[in-house]
């Protein structure tokens, strides 16, 4: 489930499905079918690419890649499938969003594209930027393109502190990747050094709990919790090298606010 982008794609409905609630709305079914199914869909094809040109070392999710062939294609069918059924049922004030993002992400890895266009994560010191911008355009902009919150101070310092979440997990992907990636990708731990680069996430981290709180939107105890998880996992990350660590583990804490907050309601009643 984890090498199959399956969990990647959770946290992304999950991370969804709890801003509608915190935005005081009902969470849209298609909305929430198109996130899940397309982040599966981008995702796999990202790695999928990858693998067709050997674009990365040997890696535990290459080595699934390469024994699961056929079902990776299947994958990607059905995925992409579910996807454009689901944007039948889309409100059309989605797509002005949609498009560009969609765009993007196929851009992000594109040596398909022309051998020479090696993809938009090769631009300089834009790699974890891409990706966090990217989920909170999805996460945060589709849920308030249903709404009719007005983009208030409080709105923003939520949106920040999201961002500021996001952008900690990219980081440490970045940590993982440090050994892999090329050097011309500059990186923030090929910028700062690999122990710069985890305090930066610490403060990010904790940043995103203070921006959260202060927004007034989110849960007090739940924002304080997930950051907790989360600096935990930074403290250790300098001992684990496996995909898994990161791919379960890290990828799991997008679920953790949106699991907090179902417990909440249903403690409420």
């Amino acid at each position: 489930m984890v090498y199959t982008n399956v969990w990647l794609a959770a946290g992304a409905v999950a991370t969804t499905w709890y801003h509608f609630v915190l935005l005081n709305l009902k969470p849209d079914a298609y909305c929430l079918s198109f996130v899940f199914f397309s982040s599966l869909f981008i995702y796999t094809f990202q790695r999928f690419i990858k693998v067709k040109t050997n674009q990365s070392l040997q890696t535990s999710w290459l080595d699934f890649y390469t024994k699961n062939y056929r079902l990776i294609i299947l994958q990607l069918f059905l995925s992409a499938g579910m996807s454009i059924t689901s944007c039948f049922f889309l409100k059309t004030e989605v797509f002005y969003l949609m498009i560009p993002v969609g765009a993007i992400s196929l851009l992000y890895a594109g040596r398909y594209i022309h051998p020479s266009f090696n993809g938009l994560r090769e631009i300089p010191f834009s790699k974890a930027f891409i990706v966090s911008i990217t989920w909170i355009l999805v996460t945060v902009g589709l849920p308030f393109m249903h709404s009719n919150h007005a983009f208030d101070l409080h709105l923003i310092y939520f949106v920040m502190g999201r961002f500021f979440f996001i952008l900690s997990l990219a980081i440490l992907f970045d940590y993982r990747d440090r050994a892999i990636d090329d050097h011309s990708l500059r990186t923030m731990p090929q910028i700062l050094g690999t122990k710069a680069s985890l305090w930066l996430v610490g403060f990010l981290v904790i940043s995103s709990v203070g921006f959260e709180i202060w927004s007034g939107i989110v849960f007090l105890y739940s924002a304080i919790l997930v950051g907790l998880f989360a600096l935990v996992l930074t403290f250790l990350a300098p001992n684990k090298k496996g995909d898994f660590f990161y791919s379960f583990y890290v990828d799991g804490l997008l679920l953790l606010p949106a699991l907090f907050l179902f417990a909440q309601i249903i403690i409420s009643g």
